[in-house]
């Protein structure tokens, strides 16, 4: 009897961590902070390793704190910028290689923001589906007047 409800509790332990690596997301920006000199182009890096292959869904979002910078959307492969953005914010996408970055250019003191890069996936959601990193727009310090 006892062997018996050993076997069904090792079979249902197995089920869940079965489950839980087939539908597992990790999102990964590599440093915490980033520092950029203001007027200078930067790149965020991020990372992402899903155990759904072949998704037929996939939305990519980069957001300043509360403000959404852009969006992809795949399978259509639109990106939507937001307008304060346009022209300064784009993706550098490699789909197969699980990389997502964020390209900012001219960066202000405006841009001093945590920075989030999100990968959703239908059915992926456990593990890790967003990371942030806090960007540091570096002013350099005025003449002195005399």
């Amino acid at each position: 009897m006892m062997m018996a409800m050993e076997k069904r509790v090792l079979a249902v332990l197995f089920c869940v961590a079965a489950w839980s690596y087939v539908a597992s997301i990790t999102v990964n920006i590599p440093d915490p902070v980033y520092n950029v000199t203001r007027g200078d182009d930067i790149t965020i890096p991020c990372t992402f390793k899903s155990t759904i292959t072949s998704p037929k869904q996939v939305i990519i979002t980069w957001s300043a704190g509360k403000t959404v910078i852009l969006a992809y959307y795949y399978p259509t492969r639109e990106t939507d910028v937001t307008q304060m953005y346009k022209g300064r914010a784009s993706l550098d996408l490699n789909f197969a290689a699980g990389k997502a970055d964020l390209q900012l250019k001219s960066v202000s003191v405006q841009d001093n923001a945590d920075y989030k890069c999100r990968i959703q996936i239908p059915h992926d959601y456990m593990g890790q589906p967003a990371d942030t990193a806090q960007l540091i727009v570096l002013v350099a310090p005025s003449p002195p007047i005399c």
